[in-house]
């Protein structure tokens, strides 16, 4: 029953997140005339002048679904611990590390304008990238107990950044056929934790006990005495800094669009090339032991979202009463951030102009995995004031399907866009069936 728990939380863990979960702006490419095209190719310049009044990109993937831990069992639902699924059912549909990635990113305001045969563009965003990953020994020891002699739980990490990115960006048309174009980045850190498990131990007599020594890198308002507990520590009163900054760093774009007749556009472009220095880090050892008797009463069949938040908040509870943190002298730490690399083609038709495809490729480099997704789209511009975009891709997470849309009113253009992977999901808890590449965006500009 206890094990059964933990397959539960994990599985409530990935639905909560992909409710709450940047984009590689593959749709700005497809789109005809979109603004921000640049944020996909900083070589692609915009037709107009615009500012830009806001927007998000939230995204969320996972190498998982929920049909990794849950099975039916008769008219039951139950977790992959159950005696009824097989150690090998099981343990078949893990990957060495499982992980669940989020990249979320807020836009407060964009502005771009056009100098001579130049294009500029200024970006303020707010960005959140952060990510879960459980090693396969993990749960190879909740279903087969000590069976196996050793375990490897090094790999066991959650890690989490925000920073603002003020973002200036070049475009110039080097002749009819080749543009170059490149963004300079300025990070300023706000929030930083990586933790990382070095020690993980898991008693299973009458009951389920964990017990785990982890690093732990926290970048916050201020720092901890030596006492107080790891969620709740107790502060010391220090002199007024900055409220927010904590870090800085820097980080670049490049691109070149080619388009050798007025139907074909070739686009190659790296995107986010840079790292990030954290200051005031407080860097300690987390050691805690606890038991997970009060998560028994959960069924799979019973639960809802609700339902899975009191199960987060219990186990929160259970670790801020056990666990200490001992800090360490505060430091620099130095890391990159996410970067990611995008090609693509693009054909308009000759008989109609207004009506095009395309193809596109993207690899992504995160902290803790490298990604990659490869789409086909077509797209169409009946009227002056709409585009339509629809597309399927495949990659890493397997087969998704995505769309697109922008509205022009007057001189208010609005852009929303959304890509899900096929598996469907849980109705209730929203739990993605099968890995999953989930993307939300919109954005809304005023055309100069």
């Amino acid at each position: 029953m206890h094990k059964r728990s933990i397959l539960i939380l994990l599985a409530a863990c990935l639905g909560l997140v992909s409710i709450h979960a940047q984009t590689t702006n593959t749709d700005s490419f497809f789109l005809t005339g979109s603004p921000t095209a640049y944020r996909y190719n900083p070589a692609i310049a915009p037709a107009g002048d615009f500012i830009g009044i806001g927007g998000i990109d939230i995204n969320s993937r996972a190498n998982v679904g929920a049909t990794t831990f849950l099975y039916d069992y008769g008219k039951k639902t139950v977790t992959g611990l159950h005696d009824s699924v097989s150690s090998q059912t099981l343990l078949d549909k893990l990957q060495k590390n499982n992980y669940l990635l989020t990249d979320n990113t807020f836009n407060l305001f964009s502005y771009g304008f056009h100098r001579g045969q130049a294009s500029h563009n200024v970006e303020l965003n707010i960005r959140n990238r952060g990510g879960v990953n459980l090693p396969k020994d993990l749960f190879v020891l909740m279903k087969t107990g000590l069976q196996q002699t050793s375990f490897d739980f090094s790999d066991t990490r959650i890690h989490s950044d925000m920073y603002a990115e003020l973002a200036y960006g070049y475009t110039r048309k080097m002749s009819d056929i080749v543009s170059v174009g490149f963004r300079t980045k300025l990070l300023v850190g706000l929030a930083s934790m990586d933790a990382v498990v070095k020690q993980l131990e898991i008693g299973m007599d009458d009951d389920i006990r964990m017990s785990f020594s982890s690093e732990l890198d926290l970048t916050f308002r201020r720092r901890p005495k030596n006492n107080g507990t790891f969620l709740y520590p107790e502060y010391e009163k220090q002199p007024f800094r900055l409220p927010l900054v904590r870090g800085a760093g820097l980080a670049v774009d490049f691109g070149i669009l080619i388009q050798p007749n007025p139907y074909l556009t070739l686009s190659l472009s790296t995107i986010d090339l840079g790292f990030l220095c954290w200051a005031y880090t407080m860097g300690g050892q987390v050691s805690t032991s606890f038991s997970l008797n009060e998560f028994t009463d959960f069924e799979a069949d019973d639960m809802d979202a609700e339902d899975g938040l009191g199960l987060i908040t219990g186990l929160m509870s259970d670790m801020e009463e056990s666990a200490t943190f001992v800090p360490k002298a505060k430091r620099f730490r130095v890391h990159g951030i996410p970067s990611g690399f995008n090609l693509g083609i693009k054909y308009a038709m000759p008989f109609y102009d207004r009506l095009s495809v395309g193809l596109t490729g993207h690899m992504t480099s995160f902290r803790t995995t490298r990604f990659w997704e490869t789409r086909l789209g077509t797209s169409v511009n009946p009227l002056d004031w709409l585009d339509l975009n629809a597309n399927f891709g495949y990659g890493t997470y397997g087969m998704s399907w995505g769309f697109a849309a922008s509205v022009r009113a007057h001189k208010f253009r609005l852009h929303v866009s959304m890509s899900d992977s096929f598996g469907g999901r849980i109705p209730r808890l929203r739990l993605h069936l099968k890995p999953w590449n989930s993307v939300i965006s919109a954005g809304l500009t005023f055309d100069l």
